[in-house]
């Protein structure tokens, strides 16, 4: 059966555009949609809200040519792009591979069949290349958890041994005191002294390497409980929920851990809801070739490309209150199911989240 994919082409001539659609429904490795644009500026603009599989774009267009767009879009963005022209020049070819095409294609030569290659080479390239890269960036995150882990656990050591003898001597104070007027004091420092210490503890857990208790399930009843657990708020603030669960695949799985990750994405959905009309969150599973994938996505503020980059640091919290360890946490429970977590995000646009068990 066909990979399904989003195809956007930008050509300005309609009689080259017939004929590479026509090309694209022939094609026999993807079920393709395709998007047409006839110049940079609208293809601009549809890139802002839309996500596509393949980029096919015409080398001259107009004044400007393919090598604009991979020098303005090309550079910051992973989908694949794909440069046909009736040119024959190999400097041409050379110099579009040199700043980040997929492939080269002239039209004069191009048909079903090559059209078909190019796709699939592209498609594939791009998961392996997505595949390597996530290695690697989960490599970084570990040593980064491991590193991180080893100085939590020396700040607590310095600050559990002051927080033992203040335990020690006010245990002391209360045995020896004979005014009553004292004792609302004395349980005043007995619960800040425990409060520290569950701090203390929680920033401990968000840095340890976890230990799951793994059956195979699937993860769509983990998600159900997630949205069953945060019901009243979706309801309370007038949102949208969306579904979309077609993963049937039995995966390896904590259900006292991963409950964790997804109800802790819904309460931040939320949270970035507050201010947006017509709220709405979208939850998606898919079976994927090795596993299955779980997406979460939200129409809210979104966040700029500072904070998505630090999103999953220890301590980075944008929020008056608590630790910012809460996006560690849930890094660290999908690494431990040797998974792994992507963000896309846009201010005022939204944010989604994907989650791979593989």
């Amino acid at each position: 059966m066909p990979n399904k994919a989003k195809v956007l082409l930008i050509e300005d001539d309609e009689d080259d555009y017939f004929f590479v659609n026509h090309l694209i429904q022939k094609n026999s490795y993807i079920k393709a949609k395709l998007t047409w644009n006839s110049n940079l500026e609208e293809a601009t603009k549809t890139l802002e809200n839309n996500e596509f599989d393949i980029i096919l774009v015409d080398y001259y267009l107009g004044k400007k040519t393919a090598l604009d767009f991979l020098n303005s879009y090309g550079k910051t963005s992973n989908t694949p792009i794909i440069v046909l022209t009736g040119l024959t020049d190999r400097s041409k070819d050379i110099e579009v591979m040199n700043n980040g095409a997929a492939d080269y294609l002239p039209k004069e030569t191009l048909t079903a069949g090559i059209l078909d290659r190019s796709f699939r080479y592209t498609i594939e390239h791009k998961k392996t290349q997505e595949h390597l890269n996530r290695i690697r960036e989960k490599a970084s995150k570990q040593e980064k958890i491991a590193t991180t882990g080893k100085m939590a656990r020396s700040i607590a050591h310095e600050i559990r041994n002051p927080l033992t003898n203040i335990n020690l001597s006010i245990a002391e104070v209360a045995n020896l005191s004979t005014n009553k007027d004292q004792e609302p004091f004395i349980d005043i420092i007995n619960r800040n002294v425990q409060k520290i210490n569950t701090i203390v503890t929680d920033f401990i857990n968000s840095t340890k390497p976890l230990e799951l208790k793994l059956q195979k399930l699937c993860v769509n009843d983990i998600i159900k409980e997630a949205i069953e657990s945060c019901k009243d708020s979706i309801s309370l603030n007038n949102i949208s929920l969306e579904l979309e669960l077609k993963a049937d695949k039995q995966i390896e799985l904590d259900n006292k851990q991963l409950p964790l990750v997804f109800t802790n994405l819904i309460k931040n959905a939320i949270e970035a809801l507050k201010d947006t009309s017509n709220p709405k969150i979208c939850i998606d599973s898919i079976n994927i070739q090795n596993g299955v994938k779980v997406i979460f996505q939200d129409n809210g503020c979104g966040m700029d490309e500072n904070t998505k980059n630090k999103l999953f640091n220890s301590f980075f919290t944008q929020k008056k209150e608590g630790l910012g360890i809460g996006m560690s946490t849930i890094q660290n429970i999908v690494f431990a199911h040797n998974g792994h977590i992507t963000v896309n995000s846009k201010v005022n646009v939204g944010t989604k989240f994907s989650i791979y068990f593989e």
